[in-house]
């Protein structure tokens, strides 16, 4: 299986309060490595706040996650590419237009693939994630296919033989196990209301 590089999205989300609304960006950077499952981690976030009547989106608020002073840099760095010349953020609908003029995507977790990805990228709903299973009883690569076993079973030949030669043999020899996980389930993408109250 073939090593993927990391890549970085922006997660969105509304949460309304009594007479209160609050908008949430968050800047993830999202990994796979051959020897573990997907990861991501929140970068920075920004938040806005609205109220009955305002009309408007105020109050923001830059939120940097972070151990170290790099990626500190790294986020002020990358904060500083989508304000402009501006000293803060604009509103949220200009956060999101600077972030997709640098190419930056909406991204949302999928646990069929166990990673965060595009929300243009999701597979289609009908697709459940397979596993090849190995001598433990275990998975040693897994697709997400369509719910057809037939299919699933060639997607899934090919990732093992790309994956291990070795471990694609004794997967021939054993019968090629497969098994549907059933646990996984498409993501739901939600619209986000961008108006102010």
């Amino acid at each position: 299986m073939k090593n993927k590089t990391s890549k970085t999205y922006y997660r969105l989300s509304r949460e309304n309060r009594g007479e209160y609304a609050h908008i949430h960006i968050e800047i993830i950077e999202s990994y796979w490595r051959h020897d573990q499952f997907g990861r991501s981690n929140t970068e920075f976030s920004l938040q806005w706040q609205s109220h009955n009547g305002s009309g408007e989106w105020y109050g923001n608020n830059i939120n940097i996650e972070s151990k170290s002073l790099s990626a500190i840099k790294r986020a002020s760095s990358f904060l500083k590419s989508i304000c402009g010349k501006s000293n803060s953020p604009g509103s949220p609908e200009e956060v999101i237009s600077a972030l997709e003029a640098k190419k930056i995507k909406r991204g949302i977790y999928d646990g069929r693939v166990s990673e965060v990805v595009g929300i243009d990228d999701v597979a289609p709903v009908d697709h459940v994630r397979w596993g090849a299973i190995n001598a433990t009883g275990g998975w040693t690569v897994s697709v997400v296919a369509p719910n057809d076993k037939e299919k699933a079973s060639l997607l899934l030949a090919k990732e093992l033989s790309d994956y291990s030669l070795d471990a694609y043999e004794k997967w021939i020899l054993a019968g090629k196990p497969i098994e549907v996980d059933s646990y996984s389930t498409p993501p739901t993408i939600a619209e986000v209301d961008l108006k102010p109250l």
